[in-house]
């Protein structure tokens, strides 16, 4: 933790008046959100091939336990 420096680079700081933290921080956001929308794109790509692969298919599988009484877990 004693190597944190992010605040000591002035690259990444924005300026000190308003506009420019609402762009700054505007910025950041949109990558957190594209992040987020890559991670959901790779998780439902592997997914598929996953079921490609095995012939597993989960939402088949979690019909058939609803139907069958499923227990404590399905209201």
């Amino acid at each position: 933790m004693s190597e944190f420096n992010e605040f000591d680079q002035q690259g990444s700081v924005p300026n000190k008046d308003t506009g420019s933290i609402i762009s700054h921080s505007f910025e950041m956001y949109k990558g957190v959100f594209l992040y987020g929308i890559v991670a959901m794109v790779i998780y439902m790509i592997a997914g598929f091939a996953i079921q490609l692969i095995t012939g597993f298919n989960s939402a088949s599988m979690m019909e058939e336990m609803k139907d069958a009484g499923g227990g404590l877990f399905f209201l």
